[in-house]
Order: structure tokens, then sequence, then C-alpha cells
């Protein structure tokens, strides 16, 4: 605001950085938002054509970018620069493009440089972009493309000879490369010296630098590997550790049916899109969500719980709740975002936990080696190895690599820079040009491709629908409404708390051990949440327990969560009892009014001890700390219940939106 200020001082003055950034990333995102937000700051922005100017440094036209290498080579002259080579394809639509006297949308590697050359050639079906991510900076960008319709792997490899080539030349070093697991991806770097057979005794995930002889080492994408893995275990349902023990997909399915059943899951992710996986094939996020620690410690707690009838239901879970574990902690290891990190697995490799986390990773790869399938088959056998290879060579690859960054003063290694998550935003950016387009044709990506690579401010697209319908907004008062919402009457406070007189259709809703234990948890996020909202300091101490609940122990959260008292977990008991017997009513206009109502008719008097007594003698006995903290208590349970609640109305059996989307997209190939 500074800048567009000094500029209506003085229009004449050139564009700060700062200024030009914004006008690029704005234009960027939509045209027509930027011909308005310039009309409404009285033109105070550049004018459209001369943000296309600013485009025209760049050449955009398919093969390696010489703009980007010129910028690496900047860099160079003031400080070691060392990146990690990520190599993907973003498919696009199949279609011919006439624009400046010349046609777009042909295969091209960079060697079509007028009209003519472009005649009878195939139309182009994929991009394969090659983008240089800094390993000790903050910073990454696109060195070209190339439009294509399916390269083998030697041509594949000749391209990543160019770029290294071109990267020695710009003074940039190089040490690592990270792809997907396709098989023309795997093909290329066996055409470059790497043998990804991890039982032979030539085994070699890493080839030589084809300019300068130094190792390079190969990784293949992690949440690619998690997803193949997931993918694996659904479609072949059942799967054996080194000690035969069945890992077995029906207990994750298992586990949500009870979770759907009761109306309450146990603190992990698990809905019927994880089990229906097949509609969301490609959604790696989910993937990452089965194979997860949440999981893995709700199986532990389902072998615990005293209901016999879950105990036989869950019976030989364990093996399966480890193979969950086991994979959480890969990618724990794999993808470590955060420099200070404390936690086992995800921390920086440093030269302090370096041989601690090497014996983690030699356990890891001996589990991956002993997996079979139900025949007794090695996993690394089948035609279903890529996921379980994929992890074997990125555990077998970081000790080296971060031995190799040392010599150039790495002090420690995060692996997170070695993911395809910087490519994927950047086709995630591409896609978002002008609005949204999943489909976009050759000119359109040279279009995106040269405005992100003049200014990489474009973030991850959170994706919403919306419709525009002209009304204005109209402005309300900003003064709160108070709406009387009693908590109960005064006369009932002598009752005890278990004691529910003549209701008897509560008897039918006894919570059973499994949501008992679920509500002690909430109880525990309430107490916590609670504890740092109020000021009393005697307050605070009726909320928080010694005992921690079966639940809570067992997911052992640390200091992000406490052991809440019995009168808390009692509150949420009975809340949770309300909602259930109400739950054909959850619609209803005020429903919210109507259960805290009815809860604080059967309350009775919670934290009934001398400390609380004493607390509460001087003060209203209508309004009186007591009641305030029970009134926090039910308000936020039943807020965080009817949020959930929300959500389960909303959420449907099966997703088939993703999938249709693909077929539609992809007829045909």
């Amino acid at each position: 605001m500074q800048e567009i200020v000094s500029r209506k001082l003085k229009k004449k003055s050139c564009y700060s950085p700062e200024l030009r950034s914004f006008a690029l990333t704005l234009h960027f995102y939509s045209p027509k938002a930027y011909n308005y937000v310039r009309k409404h700051w009285e033109k105070l922005l550049p004018h459209p054509s001369t943000v296309r100017q600013w485009y025209r440094v760049v050449n955009g036209d398919p093969g390696f970018t010489q703009e980007a290498f010129n910028a690496m080579a900047i860099r160079a002259k003031s400080k070691i620069i060392v990146i990690n080579l990520v190599i993907d394809e973003m498919s696009i639509k199949e279609s011919m493009v006439y624009h400046s006297n010349a046609f777009h949308g042909g295969v091209d590697c960079g060697t079509l440089h007028t009209p003519q050359d472009n005649d009878n050639v195939p139309l182009a079906t994929n991009a394969l972009v090659f983008m240089a991510v800094s390993m000790n900076d903050h910073w990454k960008i696109p060195i070209g493309y190339f439009l294509n319709r399916g390269l083998s792997g030697g041509e594949r490899a000749n391209l990543v000879t160019q770029a290294f080539r071109l990267l020695h030349e710009s003074n940039v070093k190089i040490y690592s490369v990270t792809f997907d697991g396709a098989a023309s991806n795997l093909s290329t770097f066996t055409n470059l010296g790497a043998n990804f057979d991890c039982y032979s005794v030539n085994f070699k995930p890493y080839f030589r630098n084809p300019v300068t002889g130094e190792t390079c080492y190969v990784f293949l994408d992690l949440c690619h590997m998690i997803k193949l893995i997931r993918n694996t275990l659904g479609d072949k349902n059942v799967l054996k550790d080194q000690y035969n023990n069945v890992i077995n997909w029906k207990y994750i399915s298992d586990l949500h049916e009870l979770q759907s059943k009761e109306g309450l899951r146990l603190g992990n992710k698990l809905t019927s899109k994880h089990i229906l996986f097949n509609n969301n094939r490609m959604n790696v996020r989910l993937a990452m969500q089965v194979l997860s620690e949440s999981v893995y410690k709700s199986f532990v707690f389902l072998s615990e719980v005293s209901d016999a009838n879950l105990k036989t239901q869950f019976e030989g879970c364990l093996a399966t709740a480890n193979f969950c574990l086991i994979f959480n902690n890969i990618s724990d290891l794999l993808n470590c975002k955060n420099r200070f990190s404390k936690r086992q697995f995800d921390t920086p490799l440093t030269k302090d936990n370096y041989y601690t986390l090497k014996q983690h990773a030699h356990n890891f790869i001996t589990y991956i080696k002993n997996l079979k399938d139900v025949n007794g088959t090695p996993m690394l056998r089948t035609n279903r190895k890529t996921g379980f290879l994929g992890l074997i060579i990125c555990l077998s690859n970081m000790f080296p690599l971060f031995e190799q960054l040392q010599t150039v003063n790495f002090t420690y290694l995060l692996t997170y820079k070695l993911s395809q998550d910087f490519l994927e935003t950047f086709f995630s950016a591409i896609r978002s040009r002008g609005g949204f387009n999943n489909n976009p044709n050759a000119f359109q990506l040279k279009s995106a491709y040269k405005r992100l690579l003049v200014r990489h401010e474009i973030k991850e697209i959170e994706n919403g629908n919306c419709l525009f319908d002209g009304v204005a907004i109209l402005h309300v008062a900003s003064t709160r409404t108070k709406n009387a919402c009693p908590l109960g009457d005064v006369n009932m406070v002598n009752k005890p708390i278990s004691d529910f007189g003549h209701d008897y259709i509560s008897t039918f809703w006894q919570l059973s051990p499994y949501l008992e234990n679920v509500v002690d948890y909430i109880a525990g996020y309430i107490a916590k949440k609670l504890s740092k909202k109020i000021d009393c300091l005697i307050c605070i101490q009726q909320l928080l327990g010694k005992e921690m609940p079966l639940l809570s122990r067992i997911k052992d959260r640390g200091k992000y969560y406490v052991a809440p008292s019995k009168d808390v977990s009692s509150i949420c008991k009975l809340a949770e009892r309300i909602l259930k017997q109400n739950s054909y009513r959850l619609k209803s206009t005020n429903i919210k009014c109507i259960l805290v109502t009815e809860i604080g008719n059967k309350l009775g008097i919670p934290f009934n001890n001398i400390i609380m007594d004493e607390h509460v003698m001087s003060q209203c006995i209508l309004d009186n700390h007591r009641f305030q903290l029970c009134r926090l208590i039910i308000d936020l349970y039943l807020n965080t219940r009817l949020f959930h609640e929300a959500k389960q109305m909303s959420s449907k059996q099966e997703y088939i939106r993703q999938k249709y989307t693909k077929l539609i997209l992809f007829k045909g190939q």
C-alpha cells in the first residue's frame, strides 16, 4: 500500500519489485480481476500491455529454457548452488492451436522453430517437465518442458544428459534426481547406468553424472510409492510379513464400518473415500491417511478395549497395525520439512542422528524385503513391486547423499527437498491459470509457463465452487444479539449427576465401551481447550484429572493433550447420550438450544467438592463459576459434535466425480 500511495504522489516513478510481483501474480490468476483492481486503484497498477511486455523477455517455447539457466548462473556467482532435479509428466489436451503465424500443439522437443517445421507432426498428449529445486536455499525454477506423445527410456535419458550438461555450464551442482514410479522413468536411469534389482549383488540405485562423473542418487517420490503400496494391499487384500502374520485389508474396512456404526472415529481420518479408493485412486492424501500412525493406534485400542465382541472381531489385527506404523514411520523419515523438528523419525538427517536413523532405515528395508503375497512370493518379485522397491531405493540413497552434501558444507538434510511436491504444485498453478482448467492445451501450457517463470508467487490451489448472482451484500449491525438459553432449572441442582429419574428412553442410549473411550478422549480436548481460555486457576484445576483414559494413553499426544477430570468426562458423556437420543431431529431449528436445555435439566451438581463449594460461596447462585464452567464444557462439546454430525450428513457412500473426470479426459488413452 505504501508503494501505491507513493506512486499516486509521483506517477512517473519506476515500479518496485514488490509491486511488480503483485501485478504479475494477480494478472496470472485472472486478467479480469486485475483490470477490476486497476480500475478501482485509479490505474496505479501497470497497464496490461506493460505486464505482457515483461513476459516477452522469456521465450517459453518447448525445450530447455535458457533464461532459467541464466538466472541460476547469476546466483551461483555469490554462493554454491546445489539442486535436486525433479522430473514428471503432465497430461495436456490433444489440440492444435494457430497463433502468431504458427501452429501449437504438436510433438515438440525444442527443435521446431518455424510454422513450416510443424507439417504432419502428431498431436502431443503429454508435457515432460524438468524442475530445479534448491537444496540449500528456498527457491525452485522450471528449466524446460517437452511436448510428446510418449518417450522411450533412451529418449528420456538423452534429455536428462542434456539437462546435466546445461546445469554444469551454469555452475550448479546436482547430486540427486526425483521422479515417480512409471516404468519409463526406471528405464531412463537404467540406460544411464543404474541397477534397480535389489536382490542383485550389483544393486546400484544411482548413476554417474554424464558430465562430471560424480555420483548422482535416484529418488522415487514418496507419496506415489505409498499410494502404490496402498493399492497393492487393497487389491490383493492379504499380505504376509516375515513371521507369516497376516496383513489384511479387511481389518481396515471393518474399522471404518465400526466407526460409521458408532458415529465417532478413534482419532483417525478413515472415511468411505479411503475404503472405496478405486474412485479416487490418484489421490495420494487418502493413501497416506490409511497407512498412518492414527490407524495403527486405533487397532491397538481395539485389541485392549474392555469389549469382548470387539476383541474377537479384531483378533489378529496387530500385524496390519504394524504394517501401517512402519510405512508411517518411513513417510516421516523421507518427508521431513522442518529443520527444528524433534520427532523420532520426522527429523532432519544430521551427523548426530546419522547412525541411529541409518539403523532404523536398515530395519525398514529388511521388513519390506520380507513382505510376501498370499502365495509366499516376495513382493519384490511380483509385478506390484514398484512401491516397495521405490522406498528401498530412497532409504538406501538418503545416507550416502548426505555424506556427499557434507563435502559442500551441508550440516543437515531435509528429505522433503527430495520429493515431487514442488513440481505437482507447479502443475496445479498451471491448471489455475485464468480460473481453473484441468486439461490445458499446449498453447495454454506455454502461456502459463512463461508467466510462472517470470514471477513465482503462485501457491497451491484450494478449489471451491460458487455462483455470482449480482446481488449486493447487505450491511448489518455489528452488535451481537444475545439469545437466552438457560442451562437448567435451579430447582434441579440437588439431583445427582447419575440420576435420570423416570426418563426411560435414555436407557436405550447407554454408551458402549468404545464410545465411552472416544468421549473421554474428546473430554481431554475440551479440558485442554478451556484451560487456555479461562483465567480462574481454581476452575482450571477442576478441569484437569490425574488418570489418562485408555485411548488417550495409546494415542500419546504428549503436551498437546491433558487428562480430563471425572466431572468433565461425566458432563461430556451425558451430552453424548442426549445427542444420541435426539439424533432423529438434529436438523430441527435451534437444536443446540434444545440440547443444552435437556442436558441442563439432567445435569445435577458437577464439580461437587469442597474447593469448588468454597469458591462459589460468595458468587451469584444463578451465574457462578460452577454454572459458567458447565456451560462452557457443554457448549464446546456440542459445537465439536454437531460439526462432526454435519460432515457425516454431507458425506457420500461413494464418490465418483474424480473417477469419471479422468475417464472423460483420457478416453481412449
